[in-house]
């Protein structure tokens, strides 16, 4: 019997397991092992996740750094050819090794089981029953209270709400390339004939990453597009990768918790900036809401939801910023007009 189990054990999922009471026995379950590969992802660390590591006082160690660290944004508009550079400092970092760094500063009390898959849950009594699947045999942990930090596509949420099909998704399609002309700055594009969400490109110690966010069945000819637009001809692309990212929308599409008994945090939650589809500032902050709220011993579920209210607004805030960012009309006026940034 544990006091919490927390199913992912990425940025959302370890800090909470960090900020738990020693007190409470904790068992984080997650799928993959330190060798996987890592999440697709730009891997930069924005400056309101950076804020969030500084209050926890955490020190990036170098291994996770990689070159170049950045300084300013290069935004264009593909069709207008408008353009618009501003300050602001991204740290430049290799996500599998920070996402495993995290994971070792969990105190001992904390039991990780990994390659270790969350099947299902069921109630039983005041403890959960949890089925999990650990090397191809399903065994069984009990639970007072679980959490999904599973990320975008948590199979917790889907199992305790059953709502993903109603959120918007994006197919987020990320080479790794050599060749082609990229600026050592984080690189962001817009074009309305490809998506009303953003492409980017970033270097990463003398390789680069180009991605973009698309829907529709056509999704792979747009991304071919998409790459002779931004690089032209004279590229090599070394790899591939894809997955599916969600945009929430709606205030509907942020959820907390069910029964006093599940919650979620991070992206599990829909806690991830509609504007930028930046998520590690709110894994943090959904984190430590969560862990302020089971150390109080309150009633959990109405405290953390009053703990994530401000993390709400934050996102209903981004957006209203949204609409500035992808109506091309707004978008290319801030540009003219030189506002410092979008």
């Amino acid at each position: 019997m544990y006091d919490v189990v927390i199913v992912g054990g990425g940025p959302s999922g370890a800090t909470l397991a960090r900020l738990i009471d020693q007190s409470k026995s904790v068992l984080i379950i997650e799928k993959t092992d330190e060798k996987s590969i890592s999440k697709l992802c730009g891997g930069l660390i924005a400056p309101d996740a950076q804020r969030m590591l500084g209050k926890f006082g955490l020190f990036l160690p170098k291994k996770v750094l990689v070159d170049p660290q950045m300084f300013y944004v290069e935004s264009y508009d593909l069709e207008t050819k408008n353009k618009q550079r501003y300050q602001r400092f991204y740290l430049n970092i290799n996500r599998k090794d920070f996402d495993n760094w995290l994971l070792k500063l969990v105190d001992r009390n904390v039991s990780i089981s990994r390659n270790t898959k969350y099947l299902s849950h069921e109630y039983s009594g005041d403890s959960i029953t949890i089925q999990i699947e650990k090397n191809g045999k399903r065994d069984f942990v009990e639970s007072k209270i679980l959490v999904g930090a599973d990320g975008s596509q948590s199979q917790v949420r889907r199992k305790t709400f059953n709502d993903f099909r109603y959120i918007t998704k994006y197919i987020s399609i990320q080479s790794e390339i050599v060749g082609g002309v990229i600026l050592p700055c984080y690189e962001v594009y817009f074009d309305r004939g490809l998506t009303d969400f953003y492409g980017w490109t970033i270097p990463k110690n003398g390789t680069n990453i180009i991605g973009i966010a698309l829907q529709g069945k056509d999704a792979r000819e747009k991304y071919e597009r998409y790459l002779k637009n931004v690089l032209g001809n004279n590229f090599q692309e070394v790899s591939r990768r894809s997955t599916v990212i969600i945009r929430p929308r709606r205030l509907n599409d942020h959820k907390t918790d069910k029964d006093n008994r599940v919650f979620l945090i991070g992206e599990a939650a829909g806690f991830i900036s509609p504007s930028s589809a930046e998520g590690l500032s709110y894994a943090f902050r959904s984190a430590e809401a969560l862990a302020a709220s089971i150390n109080s011993g309150k009633n959990t579920g109405k405290d953390y939801r009053k703990r994530s209210l401000r993390i709400k607004f934050n996102l209903f805030m981004k957006n209203i910023k949204s609409i500035f960012m992808y109506t091309k009309f707004l978008r290319n006026l801030i540009f003219k007009l030189g506002i410092r940034k979008l």
